[in-house]
């Protein structure tokens, strides 16, 4: 990378990116366009950070990805907790993007066991629930922020 990104700074980059792409699309990908991710990706260029970008949700999976790719990110993809487990043994990535209903066989949210593996690095939920009440549920569970 470029530039060293402490953890904070790296949740604030993701964070900003993601709560644009929600802004921006309504969750409809025809809504977003070219001109306005091009200032966004001007905006925040950051073509050097590598997510890991994990939801069982197709279509959630393909808007994500179309909105970070437009901006530089290096991204990887993921459909299950499998699939998120074989991915970290694979590659180095600098934060994650996960469905916060993705989960284990035991039925324990993902992130909470990837922290309980003493996974350090960023993770931002994608949740349904994201109102503020919830926050403190997601925090003490082991994700960084939530959208």
């Amino acid at each position: 990378m470029n530039k060293a990104y402490s953890e904070k700074e790296y949740v604030e980059l993701i964070n900003s990116a993601l709560y644009g792409f929600v802004e921006l699309t309504g969750g409809e990908e025809d809504e977003v366009s070219e001109a306005m991710l091009y200032s966004l990706k001007k905006q925040l260029s950051v073509p050097d950070i590598h997510l890991l970008v994990a939801c069982a949700d197709a279509q959630t999976l393909k808007l994500v990805f179309s909105y970070f790719e437009s901006m530089g990110y290096q991204l990887d993809s993921a459909s299950d907790s499998g699939e998120v487990h074989s991915r970290l043994k694979d590659s180095s990535y600098d934060a994650l993007i996960l469905d916060a209903q993705l989960s284990e066989q035991n039925g324990i949210p993902l992130y909470t066991c990837l922290r309980l593996e003493h996974f350090s690095k960023p993770i931002i939920l994608l949740v349904p629930d994201a109102g503020m009440e919830n926050l403190p549920r997601y925090l003490n569970s082991g994700a960084d922020d939530i959208v």
